[in-house]
């Protein structure tokens, strides 16, 4: 599964190098529609045949974010607004610097799928669509600026969410303790 996982990452990487080159848009989102599909399913088929490891969630979670940053960067040099870009990405740096923190033995900012979705939905969905838009060589519709406001504001509303339902763990998080380190 790790193999699926890696291929996200390779395909991240290999998208922000050819994106804006010539008559390789259409096999830019043809890459972007793979990596998206792969973020959707290789948790899934993990599970599904039990060979789920520490290390492939992990790695999971690395190519995810690489994907979000190619995202979210090629949506902002697309004419994307700056700001509901910088949001999407803050809510993803803040949820994974605290994750680690566990208090009374739980996880703050525990994952949980659904919520997952309904941040990384609209990133990816605008993305595809900008990708689309130019591997069919037309105009780019206003509406762009639209669905990158829904994607600062739906992570926004999200990271609200995971604050209110954690907010006594996440103060307790900032109370000063002996012999912690970093």
């Amino acid at each position: 599964m790790q193999a699926i996982t890696v291929s996200r990452a390779l395909s991240a990487f290999a998208l922000a190098t050819i994106v804006f080159l010539p008559n390789l848009e259409i096999f830019a989102f043809g890459l972007y529609v793979f990596a998206a599909l792969s973020d959707a399913f290789d948790g899934v088929i993990a599970r599904r045949f039990n060979v789920t490891t520490i290390g492939g969630a992990a790695l999971d979670i690395a190519c995810d974010k690489y994907l979000t940053i190619f995202s979210v960067l090629f949506l902002i040099a697309n004419g994307g607004p700056l700001l509901p870009c910088l949001m999407a990405l803050s809510r993803d740096i803040l949820v994974q610097a605290f994750r680690p923190i566990s208090i009374d033995g739980r996880q703050l900012f525990q994952p949980i799928r659904a919520i997952g979705v309904l941040v990384v939905i609209p990133i990816r969905f605008t993305t595809g669509f900008v990708l689309l838009i130019r591997a069919l060589n037309l105009a780019l519709p206003n509406m762009v600026t639209t669905l990158t406001w829904i994607c600062g504001i739906t992570s926004c509303v999200v990271l609200t969410i995971s604050l209110a339902k954690d907010w006594g763990k996440f103060r307790r998080s900032f109370t000063p303790t002996n012999g912690w380190q970093h």
